[in-house]
Parts: structure tokens; C-alpha cells; sequence
């Protein structure tokens, strides 16, 4: 009979460990364009995108793109470098001690870009001035976190993460904002230009208030590293998030974006921690 309630107490706590650790991710941005536009307005869970820049040299679309998806993508045509898309939260996001904040997204290349850091991916805080239309973006105040890859090779070391201070544009290359790349490197992915490649980025504020960051293209080796606490890093720390941005560096070639997510993950809660060490504990009885 002990061994009976035992092994009932165990399921029991089991389905209690499994509803704890799923029950508070919060989703802010689930934007597949289904809509057919880059606006905050049919979809669910959609948001309004921006250009940073307009004109002959860069425009954008909301089409159907079978490689990505069923469905539709949002597209980018540019012949210029550092073009980005930036999307706005409908509220600011602000990561609590333990959560995470995360970034996923599928993206193909229409053309080649076998250039290192090239594709650029961030969150970021818009410093007092929130992006509201094409080619006015004002986000050389925004400051941030970012990862870059080189979508156009297999490396091993093609994927990096970044901090990005105040006083040059978004994913930008210029000082003092330039992107302070920092930690070790994760692999890479020549997606071509017919085939579909993922994005994860996140974010964690620890429970000393550091900061982590971690970018994985594919599901491959992530980069990531670890920024010290208010004490030792201060310019480093941010946890109050508006928009998105995606886009390029140093290189120009169209690119689309489809599926994209941004959810804030709780730490495991102390509920998860109890129903563990009941667990071990029952076990240990055992």
C-alpha cells in the first residue's frame, strides 16, 4: 500500500510540476501577417512595423511566402545597407528577476548574403521616442541587446550577441552605439536563398540583476554570454523593452520575415521548486 500511495503522490506532484512551469509565459507578439499588412491591426497579437528608411532604395511588402510559410511574410527590397524593420509593443515589457524575455522568428534571404554579422535581431528600449512611420524612425537614442549572424555560410562561429549603448542608430556599426560584441560565438546557417531559417534570442535578468543574453539560428550552438550585476556593469543593464528591430548591417539583400514571437518566460516558480524536493524526497523514502 505504501509503495501504491507512493507512486500516486509522485504522478500527482509530477502533473503539478508540469502546470507550474508552463502556466505563466506571457505572450505579447504573435505577428504571422496574416492580416496582409505591417500595421497593429486585425491579427491578434500583431504589431506595427517601420522602415528606418524609404525611397527607391528600400521599400517593403506583406505577401504570400510558400518557403517560410503558407501563408504571408513581411519583405524587405533594399540595394542600400543597414536597412531594419522596427516593431513596436503595444505597452512596454518589463523583465522581473528570473524571467526571460524571448525573441523567435523564421527568415529567408532572396538573394545571397554570405557577409560575417550581416543579419541583425534585438530588443531594445526606445530611449523617449517610439517609431510611428516609415523613413522617420528616430532610434539613435534606443539602446539595447542585439545577435548578428552570417546567413549565408556553415560556421561554427558565425552567430554572436551584443550589447548596444545610446548614440547611433539600431543594429548601426558606428560609436559610441556600436554593437559591443561580447561572449562566445554559436554556429551559423547558410540558409541560401530557398530555404527557411529560425531565430531564438533571449534575454534573462537574473535574480542579481545581471543580465544574460543567448541567440541560437536552427536550433544549432547558441552564443551567449553574461553581463555583471548593477554593481560592476551598470552601462550594460536594461530590462524595460518597446520594440523589435531586424535588419541589416553592412550589406544590402532582401530578406522576409514571417512568425514572429515575443514572450516574457517566468523563472522555474517556487511552487516548481517544491514540488521538486517533494519529489526527491519521496524518491529518497523509497
Amino acid at each position: 500500500m505504501r509503495t501504491s500511495t507512493s507512486r500516486f503522490h509522485i504522478a500527482f506532484l509530477c502533473s503539478l510540476a508540469i502546470t507550474a512551469s508552463h502556466a505563466t509565459t506571457i505572450l505579447y507578439v504573435d505577428d504571422q501577417f496574416t492580416d496582409g499588412a505591417s500595421t497593429d491591426g486585425a491579427d491578434a497579437k500583431d504589431i506595427a512595423w517601420y522602415v528606418n528608411n524609404t525611397g527607391s532604395s528600400t521599400t517593403s511588402s506583406v505577401g504570400t511566402d510558400a518557403i517560410i510559410n503558407t501563408g504571408n511574410a513581411l519583405r524587405m527590397n533594399t540595394t542600400a545597407t543597414f536597412r531594419k524593420f522596427i516593431g513596436v509593443f503595444s505597452s512596454t515589457i518589463t523583465i522581473s528577476q528570473g524571467e526571460t524575455l524571448q525573441l523567435g522568428f523564421d527568415y529567408r534571404f532572396h538573394e545571397t548574403a554570405n557577409v560575417g554579422g550581416v543579419f541583425r535581431f534585438g530588443l531594445f528600449n526606445n530611449g523617449g521616442t517610439s517609431a510611428s512611420a516609415n523613413g522617420t524612425v528616430a532610434d539613435s537614442n534606443n539602446f539595447g541587446y542585439a545577435g548578428t549572424t552570417n546567413p549565408g555560410a556553415d560556421s561554427a562561429s558565425g552567430t554572436r550577441v551584443a550589447y548596444e549603448a545610446a548614440g547611433d542608430a539600431v543594429l548601426g556599426g558606428s560609436t559610441p552605439g556600436a554593437l559591443v560584441l561580447i561572449g562566445p560565438s554559436g554556429s551559423s546557417v547558410n540558409s541560401g536563398t530557398s530555404s527557411k531559417g529560425s531565430v531564438l534570442f533571449s534575454v534573462t535578468r537574473n535574480l542579481d540583476d545581471s543580465i544574460s543574453l543567448s541567440s541560437s539560428i536552427n536550433g544549432l550552438s547558441a552564443a551567449s554570454v553574461d553581463f555583471g550585476s548593477p554593481a560592476t556593469s551598470p552601462q550594460f543593464l536594461n530590462y524595460d523593452f518597446h520594440e523589435v528591430a531586424i535588419g541589416l548591417g553592412g550589406s544590402a539583400a532582401d530578406f522576409s520575415i514571417d512568425n514572429v514571437v515575443v514572450q516574457v518566460v517566468p523563472e522555474p516558480s517556487a511552487a516548481l521548486l517544491g514540488v521538486l524536493g517533494s519529489l526527491l524526497l519521496l524518491r529518497r523514502r523509497r
